[in-house]
C-alpha cells in the first residue's frame, strides 16, 4: 500500500496495493459513470476507522484524506456541525458532489452500497442494532481518555470494567453465530471489532477469560480476512 502526503498532509490510500493495481474490485456505478470517494478525518482511527474498513473489504478505492489541527480550524466552519468524518462521493449520476456526514450515517450508506449491511429485513435490524450497542458501549471510553483526575479515571474504569463489559462481551457471546455475527461477515463485524479495538487500549486482558474463547477465535478469524489483513498490515501507525 503507497501513502503520498503533500504539504497538506493529505493522504491517499487506497484498499488495494495501488491505484494501477489489476486486482479486481466492486466498481460502484451509477448512470454508466463511476463513483469516487474521499473520506475526510484526521490521522488518527477514531470515528474514520470503520468507514475505511468498509472501504477494504469491499475492495473499493478511494481517497483517505487525513488533516492536521491546522486545515481542520480553517475548514471547521464550512462542515455541516462542525465535525469530521466527512465523505465526498462523486460521479454515479449525481449533478453535483455528495457530501455526507455523522459516522454512523456514512458507515450505513456505504454497508448498504456495498451489500455488507445483511439480507434481510432482520439481518439489517440486528445491524442497526449492533451500531447502537458499539456506540453506547465504547462512550465511557472517551470519558477515561479525557479525564485528567486519577481518581476519577479509575471509579470510571472500574464501573466500566464491573458492570457494563461483562453484559456486553455476554451479549457478542450470546449473538455470535458459527462464522461471524449474521451468515456472512458484514458491518456488525466491523462496529465489534473497532470497539473492542478501543477497549483493549485500556484493557489489554479483556477477552482472556475463558468464558470468551468464541470472542477470540472470531477476532482472529476476523483479522486474518484477506481484504482485512492487508488493511491492517499497511494502515499508517497512528495512538489510537
Amino acid at each position: 500500500m503507497t501513502a503520498e502526503i503533500s504539504t497538506r498532509q493529505e493522504v491517499k490510500l487506497h484498499s488495494v496495493p495501488q491505484e494501477t493495481s489489476n486486482i479486481n474490485s466492486p466498481v460502484i456505478m451509477g448512470m454508466g459513470e463511476k463513483k469516487t470517494y474521499t473520506l475526510t478525518y484526521f490521522d488518527i482511527r477514531g470515528r474514520a476507522e470503520p468507514i475505511r474498513l468498509l472501504f477494504a473489504l469491499a475492495g473499493v478505492t478511494y481517497n483517505d484524506r487525513r488533516i492536521d489541527v491546522n486545515e481542520w480550524m480553517e475548514m471547521k466552519s464550512t462542515t455541516p456541525f462542525g465535525q469530521l468524518p466527512i465523505l465526498e462521493i462523486s460521479g454515479g449520476g449525481f449533478k453535483s458532489p455528495q457530501k455526507l456526514n455523522q459516522s454512523h450515517s456514512i458507515m450505513r450508506h456505504l454497508a448498504r452500497e456495498f451489500g455488507l449491511d445483511g439480507r434481510s429485513s432482520m439481518e439489517k435490524t440486528k445491524v442497526d442494532i449492533i451500531s447502537e450497542t458499539m456506540r453506547e458501549s465504547i462512550e465511557p471510553i472517551a470519558q477515561i481518555f479525557n479525564e485528567t483526575d486519577e481518581g476519577v479515571k479509575d471509579k470510571v474504569m472500574s464501573r466500566y470494567r464491573e458492570d457494563l463489559l461483562p453484559r456486553f462481551l455476554d451479549y457478542l457471546t450470546d449473538n455470535l453465530n458459527e462464522e461471524w455475527f449474521l451468515d456472512q461477515i458484514s458491518l456488525a463485524d466491523i462496529l465489534i471489532y473497532v470497539a473492542l479495538e478501543n477497549m483493549t487500549m485500556f484493557l489489554p486482558d479483556l477477552l482472556d477469560g475463558k468464558s470468551y474463547w468464541k470472542l477470540r477465535d472470531w477476532r482472529t478469524r476476523f483479522e486474518s480476512h484477506s481484504k482485512i489483513a492487508e488493511w491492517l498490515a499497511n494502515r499508517p501507525i497512528t495512538s489510537r
